[in-house]
């Protein structure tokens, strides 16, 4: 076999073209198949960190929302009634503000029982974890462990860190341990620990004795012996709150924490669309190398047959044509493997559908799929050889170079059209998504976002009252408005063109009930916005707790009225007078840019305050940085701005899902036309090859050389048509599978289809050229004498 190798390296040496295309092809097929790939094992295969075999308890049902966490009554009652079965223990997610240094950060933690960290198995890196001494204690000197990162990156890794005493929250806690650099927590890259007992200090209720509140989620390694479906089993039979009213407690694998469970299948299509691309450019990279090592095999069926005739086995043949594609798959392989792990960093950049960050862990399990994608190669690329260069007989061999004809492999001729379709379809997908970024970008928002800057105020975990959070507002916007370079500034709850859960039913005039979102503001929050109103004014100064209640709904909740909603009531639950409606405000882009318009209520901030709030500051030139915290910390250095960037920014995140999704489908498109056309060149001039002695022939009977060229443009012209036909068929269904990601545009839309079919026929038009001319300028008297 080394002899194999030496003989195929110098081989492969000598054509050094070929060679390196070969390898740059395989490069980059392999590894955006194994970036695909290690998407979906890290997002939905692959186990927790912690270890395979833990599981998760969520209580479920059919209808929306399908998936519900447990509130503490029902985790202590859950986790006794299992304690012969699964170790169970219980976190749930809060933001905390960090004290301390320039200036206060917020970072995301999580409260904890006393067994979170033995149930996963977990070490510390210093100090210890948290127990049930610490629990008891919560009430008063709280301990707090902290993530590796930012034990990195706030306190300098610092290693007498333990026992000092920093500020989290409304309070001081003392660190007692730091975690290992690989340990996040099941569901969250968690900065933090604190005891689960905090949690009536961090909510200010005792959250946890409430039957009401279900807020923990669960993680829990099984007894030796208990199976997960025998675990299900039984919690599926276990009485809750929750089971009071429909829903059903069950057990799952705990790769379920790593995102909302409701969130699967969305993630899933929408993974498995660029699952999709990915493979497909695999398939022509491989159907390209194949034709190429066809039309490699036909030339050297001479010498394979000579070979044969001469006392080789078929054996022998057949690793001469398997140590060169060793060699190919190995170096474009390792390639691929090299560039997967360069970009997998990259992975976590690209927005999703939902609120998930995919990722890819570039690892032995990572390397293995990239060496089984390889490995796969290598047999189609060694079967597809052997079935030209050994399928031949030395008197057929003989025979064609004495003069016969001899045409393409019909294989050849399979592969050059099944990339043309992988093509097509390719290119398709890139037009619909480009097409459905671009009608993304044109949506009128219904707001202004230029000059205007958006930030986070936490004041929740400050031990602010309502009273004392009202007036730091306003001395906030006053002195914002104060600054030359500000135009306006306005508070509102939830942030503009992002999502919005908050959700109520609004008793219209009549007595119609309507479910919609809402959203709290402060006075001039539509001017400084540029939102404008259609009726009635914005909320004043005076409408707080001591004047009427009021509201403005926008045009779409405005429709629903009988006349003019302006003057009239509406109600909502829990409050026990009905508001006026003052005025009609604008549709604009909530819960995203793409959702079609809905009914919305604005409420003020004085009759429904709220202690987190999003500060918009319109500017009179470009953006001032950090001018929203400096303005901050001169009112109280102890309160974090969080995500503090323009409102355009914003809306470009909004916008992100297509303008990826646009971007890498473009790009595998673009790869593929290129696989394609060079596919095609290969199969037009193996042909313009093997009919030499017929075109000369031809030629020397009188053919003129536009009936040579023709000849070959319409065998490329064959191909082309059928990989079209294949491929408009495909992008059919291709348009079907994507419909999730594309708005404005139809999966089958006419004029796409058409642009793709003059694409790709005048792409591979241009393919055809060279091999024509060739053939219209073949020497007919040096072949004939050759």
């Amino acid at each position: 076999m080394l002899t194999d190798l030496r003989s195929a390296w110098r081989f492969l040496a000598h054509r050094k073209g070929t060679t390196v295309t070969a390898v740059l092809t395989l490069a980059v097929a392999i590894a955006g198949c194994t970036l695909a790939a290690g998407v979906l094992d890290r997002m939905f295969w692959r186990p927790l960190d912690a270890g395979a075999g833990l599981v998760t308890l969520y209580q479920q049902r059919a209808a929306a929302p399908s998936f519900m966490v447990l509130a503490g009554p029902d985790y202590r009652a859950v986790r006794e009634a299992l304690a012969g079965e699964v170790d169970l223990a219980a976190f749930v997610r809060v933001p905390q503000t960090l004290g301390g240094g320039d200036a206060p950060a917020r970072v995301s933690g999580e409260l904890v029982s006393d067994n979170y960290f033995d149930v996963q198995g977990a070490r510390p890196a210093l100090g210890r974890w948290l127990t049930a001494t610490d629990e008891r204690a919560a009430a008063g000197d709280l301990a707090v462990v902290l993530g590796h990162d930012l034990w990195v990156r706030t306190f300098g890794s610092d290693p007498s860190i333990v026992g000092r005493r920093i500020r989290l929250g409304r309070g001081e806690c003392t660190i007692v341990g730091v975690a290992g650099a690989g340990f996040h927590g099941p569901a969250y890259r968690s900065e933090f620990w604190m005891p689960l007992a905090a949690a009536r200090r961090v909510f200010e209720i005792d959250v946890l004795q409430r039957a009401d509140a279900p807020i923990l989620q669960t993680v829990g390694r099984p007894r030796p012996g208990v199976s997960l479906g025998s675990l299900d089993a039984h919690v599926r039979a276990l009485s809750t709150n929750g089971t009071r009213d429909g829903w059903t407690l069950t057990a799952l694998p705990a790769e379920y924490l790593r995102f909302w469970p409701a969130y699967r299948p969305a993630l899933a299509r929408f993974l498995g669309i660029f699952t999709a691309l990915a493979l497909c450019l695999f398939i022509v990279a491989c159907s390209n190398l194949a034709g190429l090592a066809l039309a490699r095999g036909g030339e050297r069926q001479r010498e394979l047959a000579l070979r044969e005739a001469l006392g080789a086995g078929r054996a022998q043949l057949l690793r001469r044509l398997a140590a060169e594609n060793v060699i190919v798959v190995a170096i474009g392989g390792s390639a691929g493997l090299l560039a997967a792990t360069w970009t997998a960093p990259l992975v976590e950049q690209i927005p999703t559908p939902v609120p998930v960050i995919v990722g890819v862990t570039p690892d032995w399990r990572l390397m293995a799929i990239g060496a089984a994608i390889s490995v796969l190669a290598l047999v189609l690329f060694t079967a597809l050889s052997a079935s030209s260069g050994l399928s031949a007989s030395l008197r057929s061999i003989l025979a064609a170079s004495g003069g016969g004809l001899s045409p393409v492999p019909r294989m050849q001729r399979l592969l050059a059209a099944g990339q043309v379709a992988m093509c097509t379809t390719l290119v398709t997908a890139a037009l619909l998504l480009g097409e459905s970024a671009f009608n993304v970008n044109r949506i009128d928002v219904g707001f202004d976002p230029a000059n205007r800057v958006i930030g986070l105020i936490a004041l929740g975990d400050q031990g602010y009252t309502p009273e004392a959070a009202t007036a730091f507002y306003r001395r906030l916007q006053a002195a914002l408005a104060a600054r030359p370079e500000v135009e306006a500034a306005a508070l509102e709850w939830n942030a503009i063109a992002s999502p919005i859960r908050s959700s109520s039913t609004l008793m219209l005039p009549g007595g119609t009930a309507l479910s919609l979102r809402y959203n709290i503001v402060s006075p001039g929050y539509f001017t400084a916005l540029g939102i404008a109103m259609r009726a009635g004014r914005e909320f004043a100064d005076t409408d707080d707790r001591t004047g009427e209640l009021v509201a403005i709904v926008n045009e779409s909740l405005a429709a629903r009225f009988t006349s003019s909603p302006v003057g009239q009531t509406v109600s909502l639950p829990n409050e026990a007078a009905p508001r006026r409606v003052i005025g009609v405000a604008r549709d604009v882009a909530y819960n995203g840019v793409t959702e079609p318009a809905q009914p919305f209520v604005y409420l003020p901030l004085a009759q429904a305050f709220r202690s987190d709030l999003h500060v918009h500051v319109h500017l009179r030139g470009g953006a001032v940085p950090g001018l929203l915290r400096e303005t901050v910390r001169t009112i109280d250095p102890r309160v974090a701005v969080v995500e503090e960037r323009t409102l355009m920014s914003q809306l470009d995140l909004a916008r992100a899902v297509p303008r990826a999704s646009a971007t890498i489908s473009a790009g595998a498109a673009a790869f593929a036309v290129i696989l394609a056309l060079v596919g095609l060149y290969a199969v037009l001039m193996a042909s313009v090859d093997r009919r030499a002695r017929e075109l000369a022939i031809r030629a020397a009977l009188g053919a003129q050389p536009a009936e040579l060229m023709r000849s070959v443009a319409l065998e490329g012209a064959a191909v082309t048509v059928v990989g079209l036909a294949l491929g408009i068929a495909g992008s059919a269904g291709a348009g079907r599978v994507m419909s999730s990601l594309l708005f404005g545009v139809s999966p089958s839309d006419v004029p796409i289809l058409a642009t793709v079919a003059v694409v790709v026929a005048t792409c591979a038009a241009a393919a055809s050229l060279q091999p024509a001319r060739r053939a219209a300028h073949s020497d007919p008297a040096g072949l004939l004498k050759g």
